[in-house]
């Protein structure tokens, strides 16, 4: 349910070994998906359907009093059929060792091998690495290699040098955090133009410096701005031509502001203004596509209310601003979590979103979007079980990569079928359960449309390994 199902297979030897521990975990799930539209445009066969397994394998030891790390990190995805298989990933996050040089008030440690590098995208480094923790707070790391797997999924061959390299300066005190961050990487997408794929190379840097500050128990605030260079996607003037543009500069700001001023109550504040990565190009009555990158920004208040020690209450309101219109959103939720029979529990979840001031048809004069979810369930004795019900209204997305009508292109005003591999999307009723004892665990997670035959349903089953010495 909440984390990936694993199990491990290792061996581990050494007679003069010193104390040292080894966890790790392997795991399979097979994911079943259906897709059903009977629309004019929505193309044919109605009903589709597909299935894939998945894998995920990690392992941690520690040897030499904890002096020596070794991780390894697997994932896998494998189509075993269906109309629209996704394509196979088969990625190793990791397989690096590290080892403290130096322990004590001043640690010093270097690291060799496959790595997920620090960097405001997803960035795993084939290469080496090195942190030196200083006794006044201040610690800083660097690495430097090649990049081992792209942004979009994709294994980098030996034969091609990505390179990567960047770095992190930390201070952590008794109320002050903060952190700066900087690397930089060259990057490669497959772009598909007119049928056939095309693999675009750019180079990109990004850098990060956050701050926190918790001067007292009943409350904190920070901040965190990002710059990166974007590969913008620019779709147009027909969904056969598809470009990479790399746009420099600002992509997202966050400050945040926390209180606490007793168990029962929680106040969170929260300004977020982000920059996406879609633009649109080609022509508009002759006119040129204005292709500003869409961007929002987000101003946030929730709240969390315990009466008593029956459970939540946490409300919640939200604006947006967008260059091409504004929501507004509010409501909140109920977690039920002591009525009288220990590990029941209830949870409820409201949402109205109003969206206003856009010169789109389909957002003129303004329209109201619901969102909801209710559910019950029971946790104890390593199970956690879970079933109910949710709606997300949505205009025109997901579709399923189904056809709109041209013809009418304010509509569909709703999504009228899921996303095949999306899970928790439009409406459904859903069943999850979860189990899992010392040595293994197993999960199941299904869902059906309310508005038609579609199913969605993923098992997972794995085991777990320990040892110490």
């Amino acid at each position: 349910m909440r984390r990936a199902a694993w199990v491990v297979v290792a061996l581990l030897g050494g007679a003069d070994a010193r104390a040292g521990s080894f966890d790790g975990e392997v795991g399979v799930d097979g994911v079943v998906a259906t897709s059903t539209n009977d629309a004019t445009a929505a193309g044919s066969p109605e009903k589709m359907s597909a299935w894939e397994l998945g894998l995920r394998a990690r392992a941690r030891l520690l040897e030499v009093d904890d002096r020596l790390e070794v991780v390894v990190d697997y994932r896998g995805r494998e189509p075993l059929g269906g109309a629209f298989a996704n394509d196979p990933l088969r990625l190793l996050y990791r397989l690096d060792a590290r080892f403290d040089v130096i322990t004590g008030g001043v640690t010093w440690n270097v690291g060799l091998g496959r790595f997920i590098a620090p960097s405001v995208v997803f960035l795993p480094v084939d290469g080496l690495r090195t942190e030196i923790s200083l006794a006044n707070g201040l610690s800083f790391e660097a690495f430097g290699g090649r990049r081992a797997i792209t942004t979009s999924r994709r294994n980098v061959p030996f034969s091609r040098f990505l390179p990567a390299l960047g770095g992190v300066a930390r201070f952590t005190g008794t109320w002050l955090q903060i952190e700066a961050l900087g690397a930089w990487a060259r990057d490669e997408v497959p772009l598909v133009a007119s049928g056939e794929e095309v693999v675009e190379t750019w180079d990109a840097f990004n850098a990060a410096l956050s701050v926190r500050v918790s001067p007292a128990k009943t409350w904190s605030a920070g901040a965190r701005i990002v710059l990166a260079d974007r590969a913008t996607y620019v779709l147009g003037p027909t969904w056969s031509d598809v470009s990479l543009d790399v746009k420099p500069g600002f992509y997202s700001g966050h400050l945040y502001g926390r209180w606490r001023p007793s168990d029962p109550i929680a106040l969170d504040l929260d300004v977020l203004g982000q920059q996406a990565g879609v633009a649109r190009a080609g022509t508009d009555y002759d006119e040129p596509f204005d292709d500003t990158l869409p961007s929002f920004v987000d101003t946030r208040l929730r709240a969390g209310f315990r009466p008593a020690s029956i459970g939540w209450v946490r409300p919640e309101v939200r604006l947006r601003v967008r260059p091409d219109r504004t929501e507004v959103r509010w409501g909140g939720g109920v977690d039920v979590l002591d009525v009288g029979v220990p590990g029941l529990f209830a949870k409820g979840r409201l949402y109205v979103e109003h969206l206003f001031g856009s010169s789109d048809p389909k957002w003129s004069p303004g329209v109201d979007r619901l969102s909801w979810s209710a559910s019950a369930g029971w946790n104890g004795y390593g199970f956690d079980g879970e079933i109910g019900a949710s709606a997300v209204e949505r205009a025109a997305n997901p579709v399923s990569g189904r056809r709109a009508d041209p013809a009418e292109p304010t509509l569909p005003e709703r999504s009228e079928d899921l996303g095949p591999f999306v899970m928790e999307t439009n409406e459904i009723a859903f069943l999850r359960a979860f189990y899992s004892s010392k040595w293994w665990y197993v999960g199941v997670d299904v869902e059906h449309s309310l508005l038609d035959a579609e199913w969605r349903a993923m098992l997972q089953v794995g085991g777990l390994g320990r040892a110490q010495w």
